[in-house]
């Protein structure tokens, strides 16, 4: 809402975070690379690179704890 948005209750924004690390799954299988990023500042921010799905770069030392919690990350734990 900093930019002028509507506001989302707090179900619809976890529904729509569990549907984008879905989605983020899905790319990072069929891709050979993958960047992440994040976009919680005013400015996108690279946040790790996934390659062949095998092996996980981080590329910033601050990563969201809600990521954090994903079978996603865990997978590269």
């Amino acid at each position: 809402m900093q930019q002028g948005g509507h506001p989302v209750d707090d179900e619809k924004v976890m529904e729509r975070h569990h549907q984008s690390i879905a989605l983020m799954t899905r790319v990072c299988e069929a891709a050979d690379r993958a960047s992440i990023f994040g976009n919680a500042g005013s400015r996108h921010k690279l946040l790790a690179e996934v390659t062949d799905l095998e092996t996980i770069e981080l590329a910033s030392s601050r990563i969201n704890s809600r990521f954090l919690g994903t079978d996603f990350w865990q997978a590269f734990s």
